[in-house]
């Protein structure tokens, strides 16, 4: 691998934690519209590991496509990542406006990314399970990085665990499929993480709160 390539993995992402970042892909083959997912990423040495879900999106468009963007977004536009888990789950809208989108090599990204990378997708391999939210079949993958771009030097991810607002949208996707108890349990959950949200404040909290409300109001 390219050494600019591996001196920016090691500064962007600390080996053995995991964080929350957004992928870009492209639908039928290559040839479609880009979509747009908040998914975990991990660095263990040279190599990043990231897992998608079948039925999802992105699971698809890389069974199609094996390439995709990874999109940096920083803590103060989190708003960013709540919109790409968000927006569009389970429905054909669209994530974001093609106007939101710019090109390296060919392939769509966030223009709101501090770091772009673009990547093959590798070792791709599929597993079923079953776990409280019923039965998963799940694909793990290497992103492989062949360039990137960089459009703020000091950006860096946001980790898993370490904000309110990445703790409300597994709720918020979890209370979309739970049923009687356990969705009762996750929407209090839920609100404690957004009252925490809206007592902290900030733009990037505050459009994620409202973007969370609008998700559950739909549908």
């Amino acid at each position: 691998m390219e050494q600019g390539i591996v001196a920016l993995l090691e500064k962007t992402f600390v080996e053995g934690k995991t964080y929350e970042v957004v992928v870009t892909t492209l639908r039928d083959k290559g040839k479609g519209s880009p979509n747009a997912a908040a998914i975990g990423v991990v660095r263990r040495g040279q190599d990043l590991h990231m897992k998608v879900f079948k039925g999802s999106d992105t699971f698809e468009n890389l069974k199609g496509l094996k390439k995709l963007g990874i999109n940096i977004i920083t803590i103060q536009n989190i708003n960013v990542i709540a919109q790409a888990a968000l927006r569009g789950w389970g429905s054909p809208e669209a994530e974001f406006e093609p106007d939101q989108y710019e090109n390296m090599r060919g392939f769509p990204f966030l223009k709101k990314a501090a770091v772009q990378i673009d990547c093959q997708a590798e070792d791709w391999t599929e597993q079923s399970g079953k776990d409280d939210f019923g039965q998963f079949h799940t694909a793990t993958f290497k992103p492989v990085p062949e360039a990137y771009r960089i459009n703020d030097e000091n950006g860096r991810p946001v980790e898993k665990g370490t904000t309110v607002v990445l703790e409300a949208l597994v709720f918020a996707t979890r209370w979309k499929v739970a049923t009687g108890e356990l969705k009762a349990f996750l929407q209090q959950r839920l609100k404690i993480y957004l009252d925490k949200a809206i007592e902290l404040g900030g733009e990037g909290n505050l459009k994620s709160v409202d973007i969370i409300h609008e998700f559950l109001t739909k549908g």
